[in-house]
């Protein structure tokens, strides 16, 4: 723990190449060293959550005292195509049933939350891809609910979707489903909204996750970025969640987390 934040780092149980934001190894190799370090959690992008043993990945990363904030989700778009706004319909309820899954997993590793970023998929009908959407969504709100799952949907920019770039549009969800949560990434926020610290606090509760990277996706440029207004942000709403690190690792694991944990470490100072 930083201050009074929690830092974790997006974990990607995948070798394959096409995504490259986190990292990727073996547990019993990494997850040592990233404690060491001194990050408080991971956070596991999980291409298929039927191939997963949610209950002995989560024995495994406490036994090295490590927690597990959230559950992502954007390699099974990557990997596997699944596309909540999907207008086959059939791929749509694979979808629904793949988040479901998610949903039980997420149970079972202690986050108890799910994010929802580029599962959504994107759809050439902006509109009929928000009503297919929200049809998903609608399925999926009870069964979370009745768990006590919160799906956290992360505004994205409009390279990658068409399906809900900024806050606001985020927020219109929030107000339709008792599950649905945001995930604020401040990447996505930096390239979609006018101003990043006003977002954030729009948005304000509903915020339960952080992600950081700066703006070629990376780390060495992370002093660069207004991470100050936002963690100010931060303490004035009371946020007790994580700002996890969702970006290349330019340099060795252990520098390219040593550099993020500094970071983090100088702004912080004068807040306290």
């Amino acid at each position: 723990m930083v201050g009074s934040l929690k830092l974790s780092v997006v974990y990607l149980l995948t070798s394959d190449p096409r995504f490259n934001l986190g990292v990727r190894g073996s547990l019993d190799d990494l997850l040592p060293r990233i404690r060491s370090i001194g990050l408080d959690g991971v956070e596991y992008n999980i291409p298929n959550p039927f191939d997963v043993d949610g209950v002995r990945l989560r024995r495994v990363t406490e036994d090295y005292g490590l927690d597990i904030p959230v559950l992502s989700t954007g390699l099974s778009y990557i990997l596997h195509g699944i596309n909540l706004s999907s207008v086959d319909e059939d791929s749509r309820l694979k979808a629904v049933k793949w988040m479901r899954r998610y949903i039980d997993l997420s149970c079972e590793l202690g986050s108890y939350r799910v994010v929802l970023g580029l599962v959504r998929g994107r759809c050439t009908d902006r509109d009929q891809g928000i009503r297919l959407l929200a049809s998903s969504l609608r399925e999926l709100d009870r069964y979370a609910y009745e768990k006590g799952v919160h799906i956290l949907l992360e505004p994205l920019s409009s390279g990658e979707t068409n399906l809900v770039n900024s806050i606001e549009e985020a927020l219109m969800f929030v107000e339709m489903f008792r599950s649905i949560r945001i995930l604020f990434d401040v990447y996505h926020a930096l390239n979609e909204e006018k101003d990043l610290v006003r977002s954030l606090g729009y948005a304000g509760r509903y915020v339960e996750h952080i992600h950081v990277a700066d703006m070629s996706r990376g780390v060495s440029e992370l002093g660069e970025l207004p991470l100050n207004q936002l963690f100010s942000i931060l303490s004035s709403i009371g946020y007790e969640g994580y700002v996890s690190l969702e970006a290349r690792m330019e340099y060795s694991v252990e520098e390219s987390l040593r550099r993020f944990i500094d970071i983090v470490k100088a702004l912080l100072k004068p807040l306290r």
